[in-house]
């Protein structure tokens, strides 16, 4: 899954790749594989009994295979199409439920705002209550089988008993109905077995359709690249420097263009501010940079090889301040470490990256430090804490390159000050690529690069652009920043 580019995970929504991989997969081992499995062992069975009985009875063994294979066979012609279809629906409305929930936490203050949590609470109830019928349909469907064939055996007893009266005298019929009903006892179950199998075979393929769908995406992807490498921070064969030539790109085969014929150089240790409309193409040109969108993606490099051959070859080397930081469920440590074993003699790294990114002074406050827990998305900390969080985590492996995509947009003034200090500090040593909306962020940048529409309209440093650029200066003076800048 995680071989995929972010354009191909992006056509799949997260709960249906967490549906599955996890009930998915385990439907797909326990009702497919395991159905399946079962069918073939009672199969085997019935052979070794029908073979016995042919010695001892023929024509009993004929009507009992006869008999149960009838009502087998009626009892799957009804239940396949019908317990394939409750698959179907059971994972659909799973998916969808779980979706509702999530939105409904997400959205939770907006929803008391407009007082519509109701809304939510009725939609997650009726698919709950979808899900429970679909379920004890489900549930119920082995139980007709059980009880068909049990009808089946009490009738067939009977027809059986009245055909060897009317023919034979009363010793042999008694002894053929005898020789009926041991033999039924052992193989009506193996039947009932196999019919049971099949329904939950014909479930579990309903269930796993979105399942195999996704192996066969995950297979596609290309695996070579999710070889990790050992921790490193030692970067000194990485040159951090970006290449960008004649660079055209599209999300769909036939759509239209986000970049169009781009052609950039960013040499080592300088500090450039992309900035530019919503929807000038500043994030996908960021996502190209970090080789999310394509994994043999030649129009860029980075030190010299494409993004993920150096990330590959230099791990740790480049890092990545996104505008929405992931904060996970678990300890400072572990979110600043994150995708390392957490290890104690990595602490005073950890410690500096929070002191360069100016959280350390509020760690130091708490009274478990750096092993506090903050929560599920980091709901124990404010927004300008989550996005000092995110700064700390990037700066934990000293990166020659960072990438800080509107990372400053969430902090207050006085925060975003200090980071804007931070990154002066790092000219020279550092690689800094921003890209912000706030110009007040790009004001110092060495170079300023001004998109609209996938290109490239202005460059050269901030007084430069507001020369070249009538959007740029419009922009600067709606900031109400002053001239002489």
């Amino acid at each position: 899954m995680f071989s995929k580019s972010a354009i191909d995970l992006n056509k799949h929504n997260n709960q249906e790749i967490i549906y599955s991989t996890t009930v998915g997969v385990e439907n797909l081992t326990t009702r497919v594989i395991g159905s399946a499995l079962m069918i073939f062992s009672d199969l085997v069975l019935l052979l070794v009994l029908f073979v016995g009985l042919l010695f001892v009875n023929t024509s009993i063994s004929l009507s009992i295979f006869l008999i149960f294979s009838l009502v087998a066979l009626a009892l799957n012609k009804y239940m396949k199409s019908t317990s394939y279809q409750l698959g179907i629906d059971e994972a659909r409305l799973g998916v969808s439920s779980n979706e509702n929930i999530v939105e409904a936490l997400n959205s939770y203050r907006e929803l008391v705002v407009k007082n519509r949590r109701s809304f939510y609470i009725e939609k997650i109830t009726g698919l709950r209550m979808d899900l429970a019928t679909v379920t004890a349909k489900k549930n119920f469907m082995p139980n007709l089988s059980k009880y068909a064939f049990e009808i089946a055996l009490i009738i067939a007893s009977f027809v059986i008993a009245g055909i060897q009266f009317a023919l034979y005298n009363s010793s042999q019929a008694i002894a053929s109905l005898a020789i009926f009903l041991a033999a039924s006892t052992r193989i009506a179950p193996a039947i009932l077995r196999i019919q049971q199998s099949t329904i939950y075979l014909s479930l579990g393929l309903g269930t796993v359709e979105k399942t195999l769908g996704m192996i066969d995406f995950a297979r596609s992807g290309n695996h070579d690249n999710l070889i990790s490498t050992e921790k490193s921070f030692d970067h000194r064969d990485f040159e951090a420097s970006v290449d960008i030539q004649d660079l055209n790109f599209r999300y769909e085969k036939n759509g239209k263009f986000e970049i169009q014929n781009l052609n950039l150089k960013i040499a080592p240790g300088s500090q450039i501010a992309i900035t530019g409309s919503s929807g000038a193409g500043k994030t996908t040109l960021v996502d190209l940079i970090l080789g999310v969108f394509s994994n043999d993606y030649d129009s860029v490099k980075i030190s010299g090889l494409t993004p993920l051959s150096a990330f590959s070859r230099w791990p740790g080397a480049v890092a990545y301040v996104p505008q929405n930081i992931n904060i996970m469920n678990a300890t400072i440590r572990e979110n600043i470490s994150q995708g390392y074993e957490s290890d104690p003699a990595d602490e005073e790294r950890v410690w500096n990256s929070l002191r360069v990114a100016h959280l350390d002074e509020f760690v130091k406050s708490l009274p478990l430090g750096i092993d506090t827990y903050v929560g599920e998305f980091g709901n124990q900390l404010s927004g300008g804490q989550r996005q000092r969080l995110g700064i700390a985590r990037a700066l934990f492996t000293s990166p020659k390159l960072l990438i800080l995509d509107e990372a400053t947009s969430a902090l207050d003034g006085e925060t975003e000050s200090l980071i804007s200090q931070t990154i002066k500090e790092l000219k020279g040593n550092c690689t800094v690529i921003l890209i912000a909306h706030r110009l007040s962020s790009v004001m110092n940048a060495d170079k300023v690069i001004f998109m609209d529409n996938g290109k490239i309209t202005a460059e050269g440093t901030f007084s430069e652009v507001r020369e070249l650029s009538l959007e740029f200066e419009k922009q600067v003076k709606l900031m109400g920043i002053a001239a002489n800048n």
